[in-house]
This record gives C-alpha cells, structure tokens and sequence, in this order.
C-alpha cells in the first residue's frame, strides 16, 4: 500500500526504524522533525514566545493569516492581540485554551490530585476486557482525585462512563460543558490542551503517552487486554517489557501508584518512559512547525 514518498516525517528518532519499515521507504527518507502539536505542548509550559502587543479585534479571532497593512507581512489574532510569529501565537492559543478549561473545569485547581485517562482505540473488544477494565478503573480512582476520561474519537466510552461532559465545539472551537452529576469528567477532543493542566496521564499503547511527557505529566500505563493486543493489531512498544514499574494490568495496584505519586512524587520510582522519550522524541530548538515547513519547502526546490 505505501511506497515512493520522498519524505516521511516522524515524531523522533525512536520511530525512524518503524516507519522505514511501515512505509516501505529507506531510513534516511524518514524526517524525525517532530509534530506540530510538540510546539503547543512545551508552548503551555512556557517555552516558546510570548505574545506582542497589537490592535484589538473581536475576541478570539483566530482565522486565517491577515496582511498587516502597508507592511506585506503575516500576523494573527488570538483574544483581541495581533501576533507576528507563529511561536507568539501558539502560545496565545495555548492561553486562551489554559483560561477556557480552567472555567470549564474548576475543580482543576481545588488542591487534589488531577488524572487524565486517555486510552487508543480499539476496533474490537469482544471479551469485554477493555470496557470492564475501564469501568474499575473509574470505580477506584473516583472520589480519590480529580478524574477526567477522553475517549478516543471513535469509543462509545460515553455510554459506560459519562457523567460530566466537556467538549469543543465545532463552530467556534470553546470549550462547552453539559452536566450529568458528579465524579468523573468525560473529555472529547481537549485531550491536549488539558494534558498541561494535569498530574498524572494514565494511558495504554497510545503515542498520547509521549505527549504526556512533553506536558510535563506522570505517565502510567493501564493495560488489562495486553495478551489481546499483542497480538493484534500488535505492539511497536511494549509498555509491560519497558517501564514495568509504570504498567499495571489491575486497577487497584495502578491506583495505588498514582495516589502513592500524587502524595509524594519526589519518592515515586525513576521514570522509565520520560528517559526513554527523552531519546525517543525530537524537539527541534527552533519548533517542530518550523522545522517540518522549511523541509518541505527545501524538498520542492530540489525537485524543481
């Protein structure tokens, strides 16, 4: 199925090998630029620009790039500032993410413990080991933290577990929150923004791992159908076999690391996964974003 590309880009180094071999190209065509979603995640913990001041607009005016007048250069809106630089205006769209959850979610910042739970998808669960395993896990850590869950886009997870609901909307891209009682928070497609926002992800064999680890967040590993999944669709990294004081198969030990963590992460275990993402990953000193586009546009003049 895949063949002939000129160049494929990758999230690190770690996953040159992987690619090659899924994409069928030779190594030295896989780019290991990184993502552009790694440009917003170290953006929300401060570290790319800061915003500029500008003219007002109508707030949050985040559509495409205006021509500044008289100058012939690009700048944006974000929240009523005009930005010059793409790493200015992540960083302003990371902001006003940052404000929106914070007033969706305000138990964000009542002192207790904040667990994201992000799993992958899975095509089939015939067996029922995914949806039960979600469902204990969401009767331990229930009541003992800050608890949000975000499906993956195409889970019926809502139907086993949704009792409050927050989501973007697909019109003005807000956050909107429509209640149905108390104890866990069912997330749909702000997975990342709230990444910066939590302690702790808990996720299985999902790159949202090393997403985690660019918010700056304790990772673990649920994995109660690893015997179905290693054997399809299959596994490139092996949680179980890597970080084993990070992966748990039942929900009461996985508890009981993450509470142990929340209570004192100082003497918690040596983080197994952020050493190996730290290898894994590439974060480009001048942003992913940048860096993918200028190869591209590299690529296209030698091929003129």
């Amino acid at each position: 199925m895949h063949g002939n590309y000129d160049m494929v880009v990758a999230g690190g180094s770690g996953a040159i090998h992987a690619f090659a071999e899924a994409f069928n190209v030779p190594s030295e065509r896989i780019a290991p630029l990184g993502l552009p979603r790694v440009d917003y995640l170290l953006a929300s913990r401060g570290m790319l620009g800061q915003p500029v001041a500008g003219p007002k607009a109508v707030e949050r005016e985040a559509a495409g790039w205006e021509s500044a007048e008289g100058e012939g250069i690009c700048s944006n809106v974000v929240d009523g500032e005009c930005f010059s630089d793409l790493d200015q205006l992540i960083a302003a769209e990371c902001a006003v993410d940052r404000k929106e959850l914070l007033s969706c979610y305000p138990q964000l910042q009542n002192g207790r413990l904040n667990v994201l739970y992000a799993p992958t998808f899975r095509q089939h669960d015939e067996a029922g080991l995914f949806t039960k395993g979600v469902m204990h896990l969401a009767e331990q850590l229930s009541g003992k933290c800050n608890f949000f869950v975000s499906p993956h886009v195409l889970s019926q997870l809502e139907a086993a577990i949704g009792v409050q609901y927050a989501s973007r909307d697909a019109d003005d891209g807000h956050f909107s929150e429509r209640c149905y009682g108390a104890g866990i928070s069912l997330v749909d497609g702000g997975s990342l923004a709230l990444m910066p926002l939590v302690d702790v992800v808990v996720s299985d064999y999902s790159a949202v791992a090393f997403e985690a680890f660019l918010a700056g967040a304790r990772v673990f590993f649920y994995l109660p159908d690893i015997d179905t999944y290693r054997g399809s669709p299959g596994l490139n990294i092996d949680p179980e076999h890597q970080f084993c004081d990070q992966s748990f198969r039942d929900a009461e030990l996985l508890t009981r690391a993450v509470l142990a963590f929340g209570e004192s992460p100082t003497d918690a275990p040596a983080d197994a996964f952020a050493e190996f993402a730290r290898h894994y990953l590439a974060t480009p000193s001048d942003g992913a974003t940048k860096s993918i586009a200028s190869a591209i546009m590299a690529l296209l003049e030698e091929n003129r």
